[in-house]
């Protein structure tokens, strides 16, 4: 699902976070919610970390989200928050891994949300 510009991947922690908040939630609720829960959510190509809409802190969705995109470049995690200037690395990875040079290595738990969003499309496939 898309939400103002950020995809929210797993199905599953989307459902359980929409549950939690009822029908009249806002959008801005939902995905302080699923960020809450921990689920993927990219902007573009670019994973936002956990934490940009949902202080886990404070225990409360932020008033005005703090987003910021983690990178992996040769096994090192580099976060740039809006508004940082993104490091030269960050930007030649992202070239090369657009062209399809770079394989970009995926964090466990981003494999795992991967693998389970398409286990749950494939029982949903095979239902109908």
């Amino acid at each position: 699902m898309l939400i103002n510009g950020f995809e929210l991947v797993n199905d599953d922690k989307l459902t359980r976070a929409k549950s939690a908040l009822g029908d009249n939630a806002s959008e801005e609720a939902i995905i302080a919610e699923y960020d809450k829960l921990g689920g993927l959510i990219l902007r573009g190509n670019d994973k936002v970390k956990t934490g940009s809409f949902y202080d886990f802190k404070a225990k409360q969705a932020l008033k005005e989200p703090k987003i910021v995109c983690v990178f992996n470049v040769n096994g090192k995690f580099v976060d740039v928050a809006d508004g940082e200037e993104t490091p030269g690395i960050v930007k030649a990875t992202k070239i090369l891994a657009n062209k399809g040079k770079v394989e970009v290595e995926e964090t466990e738990e981003e494999a795992v949300e991967r693998e389970n969003a398409k286990e749950v499309k494939i029982s949903r496939r095979a239902k109908k």
